[in-house]
């Protein structure tokens, strides 16, 4: 019988549980886009601070589709 994922999850150093669950399971993007500081939060830690924060950037410009010139 194998072991299940937070039985293995348990035995790992914290840097490596946190690797396995955090920005899997937890708000990827917003952890994505804050960096390190934020994505090496515990699960659940990330807040509404944290999205305004994410989202407060500017919009990235639509990409403009030029048709492709004829042979």
């Amino acid at each position: 019988m194998q072991p299940c994922v937070a039985e293995i999850a348990r035995a790992q150093p914290q840097h490596v549980r946190t690797l396995l669950g955090t920005a899997a399971l937890d708000n990827y993007l917003i952890r994505m886009l804050l960096g390190p500081s934020v994505f090496f939060l515990p699960l659940r830690a990330i807040n509404a601070s944290h999205l305004r924060a994410a989202t407060a950037g500017e919009p990235e410009p639509e990409p403009k589709l030029e048709p492709e010139p004829e042979p």
